[in-house]
């Protein structure tokens, strides 16, 4: 050990501190650190600090002994970042369990809307017929039956889709 440590802990109490405890400067000596090191260790919670910004001797002399020896361990930089991907995709997961809705609702919401949907073009081909000539109006109710019976389709691929999680290009 460094002669300039040993000198030091045979000294008196310090009057500035009191006994056990140890100012940054001294801390510094006595773990054979920097003072920025000793800051650094201190910011990322490796060594204790007081609220009066004094060191515990004991306390701080076992951390940084348990620090030298890898029991404590200081994740690294890509520690960090697997950590910080991984509480992003949970919230992620979180809030999509949270938006999701329960099948039989989502069905019964989408029943209703292309029900819907579908009566509304019905109901168009009808205004769009009135005061036209008896040719003309079939014509467009034709035209109107043929659409809604593709649509109708569509939908009925869509809602099988839905319930089976397959699109036909899946398949």
């Amino acid at each position: 050990m460094n002669n300039k440590v040993l000198d030091m802990e045979k000294t008196e109490v310090d009057p500035e501190t009191g006994p056990g405890v140890k100012g940054r400067r001294r801390m510094a000596l006595l773990l054979q650190v920097s003072e920025r090191q000793l800051d650094r260790l201190t910011a990322e919670g490796v060594l204790p600090q007081r609220p009066d910004g004094l060191y515990a001797i004991t306390e701080t002399i076992d951390r940084h002994a348990e620090y030298l020896a890898g029991k404590l361990h200081k994740p690294s930089r890509s520690d960090r970042v697997h950590a910080a991907q991984a509480e992003l995709i949970q919230r992620r997961l979180d809030r999509e369990r949270e938006a999701s809705i329960p099948m039989p609702d989502a069905l019964a919401v989408f029943d209703q809307v292309t029900e819907e949907f579908l009566a509304s073009i019905t109901e168009v081909g009808r205004e769009t017929g009135r005061g036209q000539p008896e040719p003309e109006r079939k014509r467009i109710s034709a035209i109107v039956d043929q659409v809604s019976a593709k649509l109708a389709a569509h939908f009925a691929v869509e809602r099988t889709a839905l319930v089976t999680g397959k699109r036909e290009a899946d398949e």
